[in-house]
């Protein structure tokens, strides 16, 4: 059985369908994922939405977070996690990475799927795999 390569919504890939980057902080853009996943309905979900406002190193900040800005993030977050709850009661599977210090993990539906029964949550190193950081 070998598997079968699917798609890619992120902001780095061109959707053919508007020849434009995916921007899923767009309604109708976020409208046209809900409905693209419906109807290919893929066995593995690989979310890694931005952590950027989320990181630890948010907190060495002089100035505050814009408060949209911030309320974006989150909100983007939430619509990651839920895609991530369909494909766990739909009975396919999901990687949800972000780091582990972030503060998304206190957003309270991450809290939810992350005590949803058959759901675990795993902590991996990157340096594990190789990657190295050079100045």
């Amino acid at each position: 059985l070998g598997l079968k390569g699917g798609f890619s919504l992120d902001v780095t890939c061109v959707d053919p369908v508007t020849g434009k980057k995916w921007d899923l902080s767009n309604p109708i853009e976020l409208m046209r994922f809900w409905k693209l996943r419906k109807v290919r309905r893929s066995r593995l979900l690989i979310a890694s939405p931005p952590c950027r406002l989320f990181s630890v190193l948010q907190n060495l900040r002089k100035t505050p977070v814009p408060a949209e800005e911030y309320e974006q993030a989150v909100n983007m977050f939430k619509t990651v996690v839920e895609a991530c709850k369909k494909q766990h009661s739909e009975g396919s599977f999901f990687v949800l990475e972000h780091p582990r210090g972030a503060k998304s993990w206190q957003v309270p539906e991450a809290q939810e799927l992350m005590n949803m029964k058959g759901v675990y949550v795993i902590t991996l190193d990157q340096c594990q795999f190789g990657q190295i950081c050079t100045d």
